[in-house]
């Protein structure tokens, strides 16, 4: 038995955390095995037009879990963070001191797109156990608001790597008329998309 809450999905951002019950005995629902903190989970849907169950609907890791005795009624709720969070927990920086040196990265006559997959690179090369994709297959070239690609230079200063992304989507056209609208997310899965509107 399963029930979760519901997901938001953000265009430039992510999905939501998402909370789900587990229908298990409050005090034996196999905790540091099944249920640890930062294991990963994985939701996928399986109804009459996805019979396989191979859709992927959520995919985080365990933050918080609470057993549950309601009468008769007792199970489990446990919270996830979705991938697009483990952007947020180191820094865009070129080394670990705290040296004005170590703490910034000046990316020079770049897209906003490219900016986004260095930023995504770089995460990867401070992580071992990974959920973001360097799969950029689904990013497109930024341009400017005529639909010209464009580069610009920057220095992303003491910012963690979701920050930096924000940071760099600020330069993605925004001319909807003309049908030059882009936008960014980091889609269930953990992959980059940039696209136009």
């Amino acid at each position: 038995n399963f029930r979760a809450s519901s997901i938001v999905r953000e265009i430039n951002g992510g999905d939501s955390e998402f909370t789900f019950e587990l229908a298990r005995k409050f005090d034996d629902f196999d905790e540091n095995v099944t249920i640890k903190f930062n294991n990963r989970i994985r939701v996928y849907l399986k109804d009459s037009y996805h019979p396989l169950g191979d859709m992927l609907i959520a995919y985080g890791y365990i933050v918080a879990y609470s057993p549950f005795l309601n009468g008769k009624n007792e199970g489990l709720s446990v919270t996830c963070l979705s991938a697009v969070s483990k952007l947020s927990n180191d820094f865009y920086r070129t080394g670990n001191s705290l040296d004005a040196s170590d703490l910034g990265i000046e990316l020079a006559s770049k897209r906003a797109d490219e900016m986004m997959q260095a930023m995504i690179t770089h995460y990867r090369s401070t992580e071992t156990n990974l959920m973001i994709s360097d799969d950029f297959t689904n990013v497109e070239q930024t341009t400017d608001g005529a639909g010209t690609p464009t580069t610009f230079t920057t220095r992303f200063f003491n910012m963690k790597h979701l920050d930096a992304i924000r940071e760099a989507a600020k330069f993605l056209p925004k001319n909807k008329t003309d049908g030059h609208w882009q936008y960014w997310r980091i889609s269930t899965d953990g992959k980059l998309y940039v696209k136009t509107l």
